[in-house]
């Protein structure tokens, strides 16, 4: 079976962007619930209408490919009171087999209020 090797994320900030000291946390989990990668880092400023990434996230359990097609992807930040981000995010899995899953969303907006989402990657994966 096929697990998981690699993980990584690339935003698109889409008019307002995210402040340098600004934390995101990034947890992907299987349908098991496992956490199969982790990342948190302020990634440092995101301007408006950039690119930033990719990422790569820590690859905390080796999680199967099936295991993962039923998973998702949460995405959080933890905004100041008057502080919103918007995005899109493009997310790549890499797995022991050298095959690949990628994952996408877009018009996403983060802020104090709703600081945190999650997509299913059955929605997401292409």
């Amino acid at each position: 079976m096929a697990t998981l090797k690699n993980c990584s994320i690339k935003f698109y900030t889409n008019g307002a962007g995210k402040n340098a000291d600004t934390p995101i946390t990034i947890t992907v989990r299987d349908d098991n619930e496992v956490v199969a990668a982790f990342a948190c880092n302020d990634f440092g400023p995101f301007e408006e209408h950039s690119e930033s990434g990719p990422f790569d996230l820590a690859v905390i359990n080796a999680s199967e490919k099936a295991d993962l097609r039923g998973g998702s992807i949460a995405i959080r930040v933890d905004t100041k009171p008057q502080g919103n981000w918007r995005f899109n995010f493009f997310t790549f899995l890499t797995f022991s087999d050298g095959t690949r899953l990628a994952g996408r969303e877009v018009g996403i907006e983060l802020n104090h209020d709703r600081s945190e989402l999650i997509f299913g990657f059955d929605a997401i994966i292409q």
